[in-house]
């Protein structure tokens, strides 16, 4: 399939790693649907609907939310025509033991990361069924693969969406709909990226460590995330399903 005939969603489609993908699709000629739970996180692609008037369209809707994430669907179909291609990049982070953690924390952790991506999953199930087969790409963490420096909700949450791609894999193989998970490492965004070429020590010593933890000595960079996703989604990786991509720089090694 051509990529000017793939029609994509992005559930998380204001994050950074959203607008990073949504901009390497369209350059290709695909078509996408950014969703996410507000105008001011959508707005991030507004340069990409200036350029592309014909080839994104953004939808408010949080994939906490059943409804939400059966109308973004409908609404990708309708703008759209279809959609055979599902990116999961919602989530939420933060840092603490597990007593430190408040339960509301833990809670917002499982309810965006885990039941935000089965959310988005079962509502697009049945376009990527009509469509004749898809795929699906979820993204994880290294932090939900090995021992790292995040909280306990992250880290659950995270392995959680491992084992949810691998189980729909083997369940949607008879659809024709391949479903496969990126666990990206640290990565150069955020605080540390708007830090570049400042003079902030604090922030240059937390990106110091951080490097430290990683073979090549270097924070990923977001552009590089979404080229792993988009393997997943290119016709290349057709006899791929069940998967899980790390790109993490070595960080497994040190």
């Amino acid at each position: 399939m051509k990529w000017e005939c793939k029609r994509v969603v992005i559930a998380g489609g204001g994050s950074d790693m959203g607008v990073a993908c949504a901009k390497k699709l369209l350059c290709q000629g695909a078509k996408v649907v950014l969703i996410d739970i507000s105008e001011s996180l959508l707005a991030k692609a507004d340069g990409l609907k200036e350029e592309y008037p014909e080839g994104i369209w953004t939808c408010i809707g949080s994939v906490v939310s059943v409804s939400d994430m059966e109308k973004a669907m409908a609404f990708a179909k309708e703008k759209m025509g279809g959609m055979n291609v599902l990116i999961n990049c919602a989530g939420t982070g933060g840092r603490g033991t597990v007593e430190e953690m408040r339960p509301e924390s833990w809670q917002l952790a499982l309810d965006v990361t885990l039941t935000g991506t089965f959310h988005s999953c079962r509502a697009a199930i049945p376009y990527l069924r009509e469509a004749g087969g898809g795929r699906i790409v979820n993204v994880a963490s290294i932090g939900g693969r090995a021992n790292r420096p995040v909280n306990t909700g992250y880290s659950a949450s995270k392995a959680a969406v491992c084992g949810l791609g691998r189980y729909l894999a083997k369940e949607l193989k008879a659809d024709r709909i391949t479903v496969n998970t990126v666990a990206p490492g640290p990565i150069n965004a955020g605080m540390f990226k708007a830090s570049e070429g400042t003079e902030d020590a604090e922030m240059q010593k937390a990106r110091k460590m951080l490097e430290e933890t990683v073979v090549l000595g270097r924070l990923g960079e977001m552009d590089e995330i979404a080229d792993g996703i988009l393997y997943f989604v290119d016709d290349a990786a057709e006899a791929v399903t069940g998967e899980i991509l790390d790109i993490n720089g070595g960080a497994y090694m040190c």
